[in-house]
């Protein structure tokens, strides 16, 4: 199966949400499925 995330937030941003999301696509794609995550960089700070 092929499975999108589509987030703004993914590792290695340390943020509780992008470690939550790299998990389960790590654990989606140990299991078999084609995992593909759509995200956004993020603006560098001023």
């Amino acid at each position: 199966m092929l499975v999108t995330l589509a987030t703004r937030t993914f590792t290695p941003e340390p943020t509780a949400a992008a470690l939550r999301l790299g998990a389960l696509a790590r654990a989606l794609a140990g299991g078999g499925d084609r995992v593909r995550v759509l995200t956004s960089r993020l603006a560098p700070a001023v």
